[in-house]
């Protein structure tokens, strides 16, 4: 770092700490008020407002700490001169905070701002800042390929936290493309290391990928296969999915795949696997993992079959009895009475036999709906145009999710029969039909396909046109979104009004939606045409009952299965928790809803009041980041973009580092991550309580 940058930093650190507002302090009572200010201040998205900014010099600790977390939601680059010298002057939960604030903030800084900046912190603020270990994850989510060469050069003889630190953000540099042959050296050497080797080491190398570094360490990596801990084990496995062309890997992860102990290192072997030509060991060992004790397990052997080529895989007597197996589940004949192995069977079979799978995908009257919806998607799997009428006969369904999977459905089919004379008009026709559906999910997967090459056509400006007026956010802001998005596509000048109509009156998710969209048809920039932020269509600020809740929030969930109890943190996402709180309460909203979305070895998800995935309770909530990291059991809301969060929430099953600071969390299980780990599509959330 040259004296020149070194002053700057100073300078700034200097300029900010005399002009500050004067510390607030006082009494509980004006304590108790500026806490409330600041939350308000947050939720509004108010992140010029002085009390705000004047908090985060306050003397009391606890507020300090308060408005510096508020900017890891705000991310407002304005704010970063006060964070900095948070990081480097405030007390040590301060510069913690400071730490997570700054890395969810200076993503949005210019190129040439962002250089300087790191440069900066990473040459001096470091090493004033007791927030290290915490300060070096979170460069990861910023920093350039400078950036990243300037943390290596500092690594030396690091102590443990910093160490899994540098991990951790050369993870989070890979996952933004940022990666470099000293980052990958580093990342093995600590694993291979017996002192050093931890998970975050083996998650740092997967996210990396397939790189010549990792390739010429293979010999010494597989080894490691045999470790103790599964995190390691798991991320490996992800790690060799992604060096393709490499079949000395297929042994060890097929090892993996059929004995390991954790049903989730078998779960990514597996789907590892299936980035490999299938040959006879693949095939064998998933012929084995489709009779696998765990339905995890199961359902993801299924999934991997249907990856297959369609013909050319070598072992094909193998694959012969294997494709018997998946027409026997697809039946309901062997899969031991659990629908979700129909649906995945059903499905890996329609991948594979084409049109020949036509006559097992039968759908009954008394089905499932979720089961109906499976059998729909492999009739569009198979290609065969004779499956348009079966398909077709469930658009316009009173179920929107069998007219919406039809729309999908015959999407797929039309993907497969594109130069077919005459077969894109009737799906054409269709989509343009469920514009008009009035049902949200089915107007978002019209859209969709309207945006798809095969049906991007300037006919379709009316009736998008036409849907966007008629749509409301936040309830159906998904909807919105997807409609701008092809208005946009088609870049055609008579959306430009309805558009600019959404700018002047919808709420701030939408206006971003029709300014990216009217920025591509005009080429003018979409910031020059959003107004002012507004105020939030939904807003609880019930303080009195905010502040009675405790810290720690104990809550079960009853579900089908067995019932789960967690711990919710109210600071860390206190208007979220209390909505949810409140819909579980008074209102009963959780009561008799189902686990809707379920992706084994990442996450279970529910408190959909439409059971499609699709739903919410009437109104849309701000994110609210925080420093907490997704680790096994980690519960958090699910959401359609930043501040579109509702009543959904998800469950992790290992740690997912790529969710933190981008999706709100409100606690952990800390009791039945067994239950957790059972959960399937379809399985019943009986109720969400309170416990003393």
């Amino acid at each position: 770092m040259n004296r020149a940058m070194m002053m700057v930093l100073l300078l700034v650190l200097a300029q900010y700490g005399a002009s500050g507002q004067t510390p607030v302090g006082g009494p509980d009572a004006a304590r108790r008020e500026l806490l409330r200010g600041i939350l308000k201040s947050q939720d509004l998205r108010h992140a010029g407002d002085s009390i705000l900014r004047g908090a985060l010099r306050d003397s009391d600790e606890k507020v300090r700490v308060r408005a510096t977390i508020a900017f890891g939601s705000l991310q407002d680059t304005m704010a970063l001169p006060g964070l900095l010298y948070n990081l480097v002057e405030g007390p040590p939960q301060v510069q913690e905070a400071a730490a997570f604030a700054i890395g969810q903030t200076a993503a949005s800084l210019s190129p040439a701002a962002l250089e300087a900046f790191e440069q900066d912190l990473i040459g001096v603020g470091l090493d004033r800042t007791a927030a290290r270990s915490r300060m070096i994850g979170e460069i990861g989510k910023f920093g350039t390929e400078k950036g990243l060469a300037l943390l290596l050069l500092h690594n030396g003889d690091l102590p443990v936290l910093e160490r899994e630190a540098l991990l951790m953000s050369i993870a989070r540099f890979a996952i933004r493309k940022v990666r470099s042959r000293e980052a990958t050296a580093f990342a093995v050497e600590r694993l291979l290391d017996p002192a050093t080797s931890s998970w975050t080491a083996a998650y740092a190398l997967q996210r990396i990928g397939d790189h010549e570094t990792v390739r010429a360490s293979l010999a010494r990596l597989v080894p490691v296969t045999d470790h103790a801990d599964p995190l390691i084990r798991m991320n490996l496995a992800t790690l060799f999915g992604k060096i393709k062309d490499d079949t000395s890997l297929v042994a060890p992860l097929a090892r993996l795949a059929g004995s390991d102990p954790d049903w989730r290192v078998r779960v990514n072997a597996l789907r590892a696997l299936g980035s490999f030509p299938p040959d006879a060991r693949i095939i064998s060992t998933l012929g084995s993992a489709i009779s696998d004790e765990n339905p995890s397990v199961v359902i993801t052997a299924l999934s991997v079959c249907g990856g297959f080529p369609p013909a050319g895989a070598d072992g094909s007597e193998g694959l012969t009895v294997l494709k018997a197996r998946l027409r026997e589940m697809a039946t309901g004949a062997g899969g031991g009475g659990r629908w979700q192995y129909r649906t995945e069977a059903a499905l890996a079979f329609a991948k594979l036999e084409a049109d020949l799978a036509l006559p097992v995908l039968r759908i009954q009257p008394a089905d499932k709906p979720l089961l109906k919806a499976g059998f729909l998607a492999a009739m569009g799997a198979t290609g065969s145009t004779d499956a348009l009428d079966e398909i077709s006969r469930y658009l316009r369904d009173a179920d929107p999710l069998l007219w919406r999977t039809a729309l999908e459905a015959l999407q797929s089919l039309a993907g497969r029969n594109a130069s077919t004379t005459g077969f894109l008009d009737p799906v054409y026709a269709a989509n343009i039909e469920a514009l008009a559906s009035g049902d949200m999910a089915v107007t978002t997967t019209a859209a969709a396909n309207l945006g798809d090459s095969l049906f991007l056509r300037p006919e379709s400006v009316p009736a998008l046109s036409a849907a966007l007026e008629r749509l409301r956010s936040p309830a159906e802001i998904e909807a919105i979104q997807e409609v701008c998005r092809t208005l946009g596509k088609l870049g055609d000048n008579r959306a430009v009004v309805p558009l600019e109509r959404l700018v002047a009156s919808g709420d701030d998710a939408s206006v971003r939606a029709a300014a990216a969209a009217l920025a591509t048809i005009t080429g003018e920039p979409d910031a020059t045409r959003q107004p002012p932020g507004r105020e939030p269509a939904h807003t609880d600020f019930d303080f009195e009952t905010l502040e009675a809740l405790p810290e720690t929030i104990r809550v079960a969930l009853r579900t089908t299965v067995g019932e789960i109890l967690m711990e919710w943190y109210r600071d860390a996402a206190p208007f979220t928790i209390m909505s949810m709180l409140k819909l579980a309460g008074g209102k009963g909203f959780y009561h008799d809803l189902v686990f809707h979305r379920v992706v084994p070895n990442f996450v279970v998800q529910g408190g959909d009041p439409r059971g499609d995935g699709w739903g919410g309770p009437g109104f849309s909530l701000r994110s609210e980041f925080s420093p907490l990291s997704y680790e096994t059991g980690t519960v958090g809301i699910a959401s359609a973009g930043k501040d579109t969060e509702g009543s959904q929430f998800f469950i992790t099953h290992s740690p997912q580092p790529h969710l933190d600071g981008r999706y709100t969390i409100i606690g952990r299980v800390v009791i039945g991550m067994e239950i957790v780990d059972g959960i399937q599509v379809g399985d019943g959330i009986v109720d969400v309580s309170r416990r003393p």
